[in-house]
């Protein structure tokens, strides 16, 4: 019997709309993504420390999601919660505090603050006694910043404390809750946060590593809602992603590069304006250190100025070999695209991405041992030309080189690479088991189908933890959608890239089917009874 449904978990380019699983046409789970919530009984994860994954917001600008920093939020019995003044504990929630000075307290991971960085603890306290939460460097870089007393009694509340990195020596931030009454104190702890940023957001529940918030996204010209990302990990190999002006980004033919347009995070000043000279020879380049015979995708988020046509490419550096394509970022036309040397698997897309910048994207297959590759940029006189236009201008923003064959959301970085967990949403155990028919049903899953390049990419999952149960995924790099169930896989319809379509599988043991569409029901016939 299965076991557990996996709701896009592990579904790299599929962004889920909605779930549903059905019994005798009634609805037995109704999961809408597009209400921006989770129902409670899926858990989500995302093991996250650095704090870079975004989204679209509601406004159509790119942002990070908040991060809590702090591990096993609700369980002060792991040994992550270290107790000093005599304090102990009992139970996963209670704190025995027996006099000033006692308290617990959590380091945060190593080297996560900076200076301008606004931190945030909460936590939800009740009990008896006066406390308060302290956020202080673990290094010693800067000293405690206590929130208000609190005295606790048996109704909880939110306890908050709010600190700004400005000293420069200060590298670890930290949370405490500390007893700062004359007396003992008793207190029952609940759902502590610990996250930067100027606003306290809603509770991101943790255990044995720090998690991102589930990132509900929107369509950036729209504004439309389109559900839950899921996203495979990725890295983001190009350093300074959002600053061409910093001297990592190197230049010929440039007459200048500033940082005065707004960004795709729709702050001031953030994008660099790039004007190149009449020399003919005008570049835009990054060097980057790149994992050795890899898929390569590289994009830039790109507005026009008065050139309508770039020409981007990345190829290796000793070698030589990788990929070029032409855009119109004036239109936001895709032209042509071709193979540097022995790049192979070579395309291309453009993508709106609302304020007037679009997204252009390059990928290739580099079968070759070099480590460092030009990233480039440049304006063309007409598609498929490698002539600059004399004085040409346009604004760049959120560079990036990644491992894969599809492009992925976009991940900051500044003096090194980043990497992006992978985000995982799963529900088991009883949340699962208590509407699941192991005898016959229907799952109806909403999805928008991001990327064609992917290799494959599982939609909705039922499975008992092995290989027994039902699975409805995007296979190779077609346009094809399987359905797979206990053994057996069949195609079952077709979706375009960058569109949204509806999957459905029906099972009953012995004679199942799958349609992608609403086309006619293909069959799929199990080898085992689940």
């Amino acid at each position: 019997m299965a076991e557990n449904v996996v709701a896009a978990l592990n579904s790299m380019g599929a962004q889920p709309q909605g779930c549903y699983g059905m019994e005798a046409g009634v609805p037995t789970l109704a999961l809408d993504f597009l209400t921006q919530s989770l129902d409670p009984r899926i858990t989500f994860a995302r093991a996250d420390g650095s704090g870079k994954a975004t989204r679209v917001n509601s406004a159509g600008l790119i942002e990070t999601v908040p991060v809590n920093y702090l591990t096993y939020s609700n369980d002060w019995s792991q040994a992550a919660w270290g107790v000093a003044g005599s304090a102990t504990k009992t139970g996963t929630n209670q704190l025995n505090f027996p006099g000033t000075g006692a308290r617990v307290q959590q380091a945060g991971p190593a080297s996560s603050s900076a200076v301008g960085y606004t931190w945030i603890g909460q936590c939800w306290l009740s009990g008896s006694g006066t406390v308060a939460l302290v956020v202080y460097d673990d290094g010693g870089g800067f000293s405690g910043t206590t929130g208000p007393t609190i005295t606790l009694s048996a109704t909880p509340v939110l306890a908050t404390v709010t600190r700004t990195h400005t000293e420069a020596a200060a590298t670890r931030v930290s949370f405490q809750i500390a007893n700062i009454g004359a007396g003992a104190a008793t207190v029952v702890c609940a759902n502590a946060q610990l996250e930067r940023g100027s606003i306290a957001t809603t509770y991101i529940p943790t255990t044995s590593a720090a998690s991102g918030a589930p990132r509900f996204d929107y369509d950036p010209v729209t504004l439309a809602p389109r559900g839950l990302l899921i996203e495979e990990s990725r890295t983001n190999y190009c350093f300074q992603s959002g600053d061409a002006t910093n001297v990592y980004w190197g230049s010929t033919g440039i007459t200048s590069k500033t940082k005065n347009a707004v960004g795709v995070d729709g702050a001031a000043n953030s994008a660099v304006t790039v004007v190149e000279d009449a020399s003919g020879t005008a570049a835009l380049f990054a060097t980057v250190t790149i994992p050795a015979s890899q898929t390569l995708t590289v994009s830039r988020y790109i507005k026009y100025v008065n050139q309508p046509i770039l020409r981007l490419a990345i190829a290796t550096a000793t070698s030589t070999n990788g990929v070029q394509g032409w855009f119109n970022v004036q239109t936001g036309t895709k032209l042509t695209c071709s193979a540097i040397g022995t790049g192979s698997n070579v395309s291309s897309s453009i993508t709106p991405a609302g304020n007037g910048f679009y997204r252009i994207t390059i990928t290739a297959t580099v079968a070759d041992a070099d480590l460092t590759a030009g990233f480039n940029s440049y304006s063309a006189s007409a598609d498929g030309s490698t002539t600059r236009v004399a004085n040409s201008s346009y604004i760049q923003d959120a560079a990036m080189v990644e491992v894969g064959a599809f492009p992925t959301s976009y991940i900051p970085t500044t003096t090194a690479a980043v990497t992006r967990a992978a985000d995982v949403a799963s529900m088991t155990g009883t949340n699962f088991s208590s509407w699941f028919n192991a005898t016959e049903g229907t799952f109806v899953v909403g999805f928008d189908y991001l990327s064609q390049g992917m290799t494959s990419a599982g939609i909705i999952s039922a499975s008992d933890g092995a290989s027994n149960g039902y699975l409805l995924y995007k296979v190779g790099s077609s346009v094809s959608i399987s359905a797979y169930t206990v053994g057996s896989v069949a195609t079952i319809g077709t979706l375009a890239a960058n569109t949204a379509g509806k999957a459905v599988l029906a099972y009953n043991g012995a004679a199942n089917s799958g349609t992608v569409g609403g086309v006619t029901p293909t069959a799929i016939t199990p080898t085992v009874t689940p």
